[in-house]
């Protein structure tokens, strides 16, 4: 069982209590957003930032990287953290007040990469298994491999968290470990470093969303209009991935450090990937309900609406926001 329960009462006792609102100002809102790489799953924010597309929204939008996004926001340090569903449900499980307000990927990408001497799960046994951190698609990935193959994953497996998908890519090409869970381009680099696919999962359309916009309810009901103009904002740039591909490989490769292949690579899977409209549904958060009740039986007994909040994606589609952009 996870510890949330304990981070959220030591970072509200740190910050005093819910995070506050920006201050209101005649110039542009500043906001803070978390998220925890530079993939084409997330693609929609460094996009919106280099081509003025958060300045015309009226937002001036710094980005805190890495794995941490949930306790960045409990602690007040950022208003927005695009991260697992895994994360979310397992913070208001300790008593935080999360919602998602919009689904970047609607169906799981992440593939189980194998180091070349592993032919089957089975021979994972006893092996270290690399993710980036425990209550993430890494590590769901990782169990639901385990479990196809007769195994069970906290018996089984030896998890090593790395923290980025670099970090597992390196660890798994020097034989650190010998499994990973990668979302595309990532699987490209990792098999162009030895690694095979053992399941692909993004072949199943598994309903499963792997990348979420999150915020604290408290807050959201208080700035509503922010979140409409960071949903506007992430829509747009998403839809630049239809119409002005080339800019946003550039904008992909300068941010992920990637070559000018892999940056497109990237710009294809956004487009077919990530939807423009990103609206949440109960059956997509009822499957990762699922996935967490096996290690947290408290959370079957929830219901999925109270993780996700599609209420200002509806409000932008009834004033025919969405209609305007390429789907």
């Amino acid at each position: 069982m996870r510890c949330w329960a304990l981070v959220l009462a030591l970072l509200l006792a740190a910050c005093g209590g819910a995070q506050q609102a920006p201050p209101a100002s005649s110039g542009p809102v500043k906001l803070k957003v978390a998220y925890s790489s530079i993939s084409y799953a997330q693609i929609a924010m460094p996009v919106a930032k280099e081509t003025g597309i958060f300045d015309k929204n009226g937002l001036d939008v710094d980005f805190v990287f890495g794995p941490n996004g949930i306790p960045a926001m409990l602690s007040g340090e950022v208003q927005f953290s695009v991260g697992s569903t895994e994360e979310i449900i397992l913070a208001d499980l300790g008593g935080a007040d999360l919602v998602t307000i919009a689904t970047m990927v609607p169906y799981l990408q992440h593939k189980l990469m194998v180091r070349p001497e592993i032919k089957t799960v089975s021979d994972l046994k006893g092996k270290p298994v690399g993710i980036t951190k425990r209550g993430t698609i890494t590590e769901t990935v990782v169990r639901m491999s385990a479990k196809r193959g007769g195994l069970d994953p906290d018996k089984d497996f030896q998890m090593i968290e790395l923290g980025t998908a670099d970090k597992q890519i390196a660890a798994l090409a020097a034989g650190s470990v010998f499994a990973g869970s990668f979302s595309p381009p990532n699987t490209d680099v990792a098999e162009s470093q030895g690694a095979h696919v053992l399941f692909d999962y993004p072949k199943e359309r598994i309903e499963y969303p792997v990348a979420q916009v999150v915020a604290q309810r408290p807050w959201l009901a208080r700035n509503q209009a922010t979140a409409l103009a960071l949903l506007r904002s992430i829509a747009q740039a998403t839809a630049l991935t239809r119409t002005q591909p080339d800019t946003v490989a550039a904008i992909y490769a300068k941010w992920a450090k990637t070559g000018d292949d892999a940056a497109k690579i990237a710009v294809n899977l956004a487009r077919d990937q990530v939807p423009v409209r990103m609206l949440p549904t109960s059956n997509g958060i009822q499957a990762v309900i699922e996935t967490v009740a096996q290690t947290n039986p408290n959370a079957s007994a929830t219901d999925p609406s109270r993780y996700f909040d599609d209420s200002l994606i509806k409000k932008l589609d009834a004033e025919g926001f969405y209609a305007g952009l390429p789907q």
